[in-house]
């Protein structure tokens, strides 16, 4: 395990323009966003839809210049060749993926409901801390413990029930990748089988990468006043999700290899 983070960390020194790619995907989307809040009615829907569109394209290319990176093709660049191969099984995992979050996200709401007797104080309390969120001339006497309590439930559910969401999803795109299985629901259960059967090794790597996340996000909280320091650590956060995604296709590369050879 130690040598599989080693590698991931070098490969991700060595193709740092990956995470580069993340960082510049991720400011693009965060303007678009902010432009096409001030559309309306269909262009707002065709904004939406091409968002979509280039965030499938942007994966499937990116992903794919990952796989060549693992395979020792460094110098070569994949992407393109990657967003026009993969674009169409990258869709529906996307889209699927995409409706997952949204119903596990609704089951937490209703769990978070049914503890608070409730959709009023859930909505009250959710209102209040959003008020203060967006307005920082806000009242925040109004933040009382009790509204504390119901945010922070909902907040922990949340993230308890995506995070064992994105667990079990951990190696859809690499079957995708590495074994060409296009049919997606195909390579999901091939991804699922192999996340049991290398379970503890993909629970270590994936406790790491969030303890990683956790701790960039908190001191990015911190020194939200400092925002050179901030904008370090936001970019620092993309690093390190670049080397999860290494160590994650590198353990599946590693176990074909060894089926391979037994």
């Amino acid at each position: 395990m130690k040598e599989l983070l080693k590698t991931s960390f070098v490969l991700a020194n060595k193709n740092i323009v990956l995470a580069c790619m993340l960082v510049i995907f991720s400011i693009v989307t965060s303007v678009y966003v902010a432009v096409s809040q001030s559309l309306s009615g269909g262009a707002a829907s065709q904004a939406l839809v091409l968002y979509v569109l280039a965030l499938i394209a942007f994966f499937a290319g990116f992903f794919n210049q990952v796989k060549a990176v693992v395979n020792n093709d460094e110098g070569k660049m994949k992407f393109l060749e990657g967003v026009g191969e993969y674009f169409l099984p990258m869709s529906g995992i996307c889209v699927i993926s995409l409706i997952s979050y949204l119903v596990v996200g609704l089951l937490a709401s209703l769990i978070t409901v049914n503890i608070y007797g409730g959709v009023e104080p859930v909505m009250s309390a959710m209102n209040k801390v959003l008020s203060v969120v967006q307005n920082s001339a806000a009242d925040t006497s109004s933040i009382d413990v009790q509204t504390v309590q119901i945010v922070l439930t909902m907040v922990l559910i949340l993230w308890a029930f995506w995070g064992l969401l994105s667990f079990v999803l951990l190696y859809w795109v690499p079957v995708l990748y590495f074994d060409n299985v296009r049919n997606i629901f195909v390579s999901f259960w091939q991804g699922l089988k192999f996340l049991f059967k290398t379970f503890w090794k993909s629970l270590l790597i994936f406790i790491l990468a969030v303890l990683a996340i956790c701790i960039i996000g908190f001191l990015s909280a911190i020194s939200s006043s400092l925002a050179l320091l901030e904008v370090l650590l936001s970019m620092f956060n993309y690093y390190i999700i670049l080397v999860f995604v290494f160590a994650v296709f590198l353990l599946y590369k590693k176990q074909i290899q060894e089926k391979v050879e037994e």
